[in-house]
């Protein structure tokens, strides 16, 4: 029969000043690498709103104007026009992103480089129409909203 050798635990020297060494490093080096990665996360999570917005009002139809910083991170676009702030009682939709064939009667969708045109269709409108815009990225993160007012 065989027996298993023992180790004597005082002859192990964990306390070595080599050992503490590269553990200190070995440390210093998975707290610095969580870091980068957790600030990589939280930046690419972000979307900006649009750069820029106006509507132009014609009959019985709007289209909206919006300028954007960078076309290749947004996914969807949300349009909301009221006739009092934090509403959204004329018009309400979500585009999807270079999305021109399947939209609702009327409404269309066009882009030339960052300027994205958005046709609402026949909307009821107001003398004063209160817009809002924010665009979602590819992480289904929403911007914050771009709001002003039309007269």
């Amino acid at each position: 029969m065989k027996t298993i050798p023992r180790i004597k635990l005082n002859s192990l020297k964990f306390t070595s000043g080599d050992f503490r060494k590269h553990y200190f490093a070995l440390f210093k080096f998975l707290v610095c690498t969580y870091l980068v990665c957790y600030s990589l996360q939280s930046v690419a999570q972000t979307i900006s709103p649009p750069l820029d917005s106006y509507i132009s009002i014609s009959n019985e139809s709007a289209t909206i104007y919006l300028e954007v910083a960078d076309t290749t991170v947004i996914s969807e676009i949300e349009v909301q026009l009221s006739t009092k702030q934090n509403l959204s009682d004329i018009f309400q939709n979500v585009y999807a992103f270079d999305q021109t064939i399947g939209l609702q009667n009327g409404m269309t969708y066009s882009r030339t480089g960052n300027a994205i045109h958005l046709g609402t269709g026949t909307i009821q409108l107001s003398p004063v129409v209160f817009s809002k815009i924010r665009l979602k990225n590819q992480s289904n993160v929403w911007s914050e909203w771009y709001e002003f007012v039309s007269n």
